[in-house]
């Protein structure tokens, strides 16, 4: 079962079921239904951690209320590592709600979403240790020094 554990160490079980996506659509505002003909929905998620913990929270809401757990005590229990295992937990529970060709469609859609993931990271790795990134800080910098002094902050227009 597609899990994660959050900054308080609470163990989160995601499933998603019809009444799941139903409370995901009705208090996040994304329908899950439409992922597959809709594929900007996952990067609407991940682009926005909150409608992303939001609609987290609508899956795992019987788990909250059974804990205790307020949305905003869940929210507060997301670091980056949370929302990284949270977002595998939770890709992982929207291919297992699909049934049979249209799985096999998401599982490979995710499958290179992954790949492109993995090869940007490289990139941005090289990047960075082959000196690319500093040589583009020290021209940046070196174009704004040579722009001349900063104009001067303007007067203060005296009220009437």
């Amino acid at each position: 079962m597609p899990h994660f554990t959050d900054t308080k160490n609470r163990r989160w079980d995601l499933t998603l079921n019809v009444n799941a996506v139903k409370r995901v659509r009705d208090l996040a505002g994304v329908n899950l239904m439409r992922v597959l003909d809709e594929p900007q929905l996952l990067a609407e998620l991940s682009a926005d951690p909150i409608l992303f913990v939001d609609g987290i929270f609508a899956v795992v809401m019987p788990q909250a209320k059974d804990l205790g757990v307020t949305d905003e005590q869940f929210g507060e229990s997301f670091d980056g590592s949370t929302i990284e295992d949270a977002t595998s937990a939770f890709l992982e529970a929207i291919v297992d709600f699909f049934p049979g060709a249209r799985r096999k469609t998401l599982e490979k859609v995710l499958g290179r979403a992954a790949t492109m993931v993995a090869s940007q990271e490289a990139k941005l790795a090289t990047a960075l240790s082959d000196g690319t990134i500093d040589r583009a800080i020290d021209e940046a910098m070196a174009a704004i020094a040579s722009s001349g002094p900063l104009p001067e902050k303007p007067a203060s227009i005296p009220a009437s």
